[in-house]
């Protein structure tokens, strides 16, 4: 019985993440760069993208749609903590998916537009 619950607050977190921890190539498997995290994950004007580097690094945010093509993005100066409100009038609905890159790594997030 143990096993099933653990088991399945696994499967919770799989499928129901809330913040995006990603391995980076150039680490050792299991450390991390920084978080990610989208809200709200349903966007009907806009989201805010939150980002927690580990380490002040300049970056690049690029919106995708979620064949993985490139709609839109920006580049930010080096900084450890972000947070920016992105509106969502000019995309349609659908799902999206949001990628942080920097010298070290991605972070990925995925959100819906519904209007």
């Amino acid at each position: 019985m143990k096993a099933i619950v653990v088991f399945s607050v696994f499967l919770f977190s799989i499928v129901y993440p809330s913040e995006a921890q990603v391995r980076t190539q150039k680490e050792p498997a299991g450390s991390s760069i920084g978080k990610l995290k989208v809200y709200p994950p349903k966007a009907v004007t806009y989201t805010n993208i939150y980002i927690d580097w580990n380490e002040k690094v300049p970056f690049t945010i690029i919106i995708c749609d979620s064949a993985g093509n490139a709609i839109k993005q920006w580049n930010e100066g080096p900084i450890a903590s972000y947070q920016k409100a992105f509106y969502v009038n000019q995309l349609t609905d659908g799902l999206y998916i949001i990628k942080a890159k920097n010298a070290r790594g991605e972070l990925e997030q995925r959100f819906t537009v519904s209007h």
